[in-house]
């Protein structure tokens, strides 16, 4: 029904109406898209959800989207390699998320915690090259959280480190952390965070 009344635009067009609608529509398809890409599209009756997901994800993909970087992806000088057409939207805070490090960046859910972020709106071509990047599904999977750009509130992607890569024996490339602190700095951000 939501398909066929519209939601593809309205999910295109109108960012800024009911962000926590967006929010919730995004992250159920990113369970889709990530449980498809894993193969595990069985309920708990035995039928395989697989044609039906596919279908959903495919009439509800979205041309650009918000991305919120808060670790190397904040350097402009690597999205300008890793996503040509990306462009800088604002930065903002992402509420109730806390900034670890349990090897590469990565955000928890955490009440009370707030992270700084660069957000980018991005195409679908950048998305798929951050998806290579971030190892998604298996080192990354993705979720949806609300922020606040200059007092409208947008649905914004991120990038979340799944329990088995936080467990992985991975030694992040020399300089990574420098990387980042430089890129809250042009980003504004005055937090020591590292």
């Amino acid at each position: 029904y939501f398909i066929v009344g519209g939601l593809h635009k309205f999910l295109e067009t109108e960012r800024e109406i009911c962000p926590a609608f967006h929010k919730a529509i995004h992250n159920i398809l990113h369970n889709y898209n990530s449980r498809l890409l894993r193969q595990d599209t069985i309920g708990s009756w035995g039928e395989d959800y697989s044609a039906e997901w596919k279908e959903i994800a495919e009439n509800l993909h979205v041309s650009k989207r918000l991305y919120a970087a808060y670790g190397s992806n904040m350097d402009k000088s690597q999205m300008a390699v890793r996503c040509p057409n990306a462009n800088v939207f604002g930065k903002a805070y992402l509420e109730d998320w806390l900034l670890t490090f349990p090897h590469y960046a990565n955000v928890e859910s955490k009440q009370g915690e707030k992270t700084p972020v660069l957000i980018w709106e991005i195409t679908d071509t950048d998305e798929k090259a951050l998806d290579i990047y971030e190892g998604y599904p298996n080192s990354y999977d993705k979720a949806e959280s609300i922020v606040n750009i200059d007092g409208k509130f947008y649905s914004v992607m991120i990038y979340v480190m799944t329990d088995e890569h936080k467990g992985a024996l991975v030694t992040p490339r020399k300089g990574y952390k420098q990387q980042i602190l430089s890129g809250y700095y042009s980003a504004g951000f005055e937090e020591t965070l590292l």
